[in-house]
């Protein structure tokens, strides 16, 4: 019925059931072999097997539990690892989304500089022309103040003779 090889004997039931077992050569001392029957010897047999048999109950029963504990903390994993895949998986999407929308900024950036820039050229390039104008403005008003001089001397004869330039 057992090996000789101690397996699953940690359980207290089935050590003292494998010693019951043993112990059946070394019966107590007052039953004498000789003088037993052989219903008492079956009766003191089937003894040991209902005592070893309960113990086997027990060790059943204790495994029992015990798978069901491993079930139950099994299954508190797997939620748990669920649960943890579900918080990457949205911890991914924030990275993404934060990544896209770094990205986007980036493009926003890039262009609002780009566009500034051109502006600023714009600006330089309109300022340039403004100063040309100005600077011809200038150069132009020279000329009338230089040609005035002219056209007062030229109103003056036409103011001294009015009678030939009608």
């Amino acid at each position: 019925f057992f090996s000789s090889r101690r397996r699953h004997t940690r359980c207290s039931g089935v050590s003292w059931a494998r010693r019951c077992v043993q112990e059946t050569g070394n019966m107590p001392s007052h039953i004498q072999f000789d003088t037993v029957s052989p219903a008492t010897k079956l009766l003191h047999k089937r003894r040991l097997m209902y005592e070893v048999q309960e113990a086997f109950e027990a060790q059943k029963e204790q495994y029992k539990k015990q798978e069901d504990v491993f079930k139950n903390q099994e299954a508190q994993i797997r939620a748990r690892d669920l649960q943890v895949q579900e918080e990457l998986i949205r911890f991914c999407k924030y990275l993404q989304d934060n990544d896209n929308k770094k990205n986007r900024a980036e493009k926003r950036f890039q262009e609002e500089k780009k566009t500034r820039e051109s502006k600023e050229q714009e600006i330089n390039e309109l300022r340039q022309q403004l100063q040309e104008m100005q600077n011809q403005s200038q150069k132009f008003e020279r000329k009338v103040q230089a040609l005035k001089k002219y056209e007062d001397y030229l109103e003056l004869v036409i103011r001294s003779n009015p009678d030939e330039y009608q």
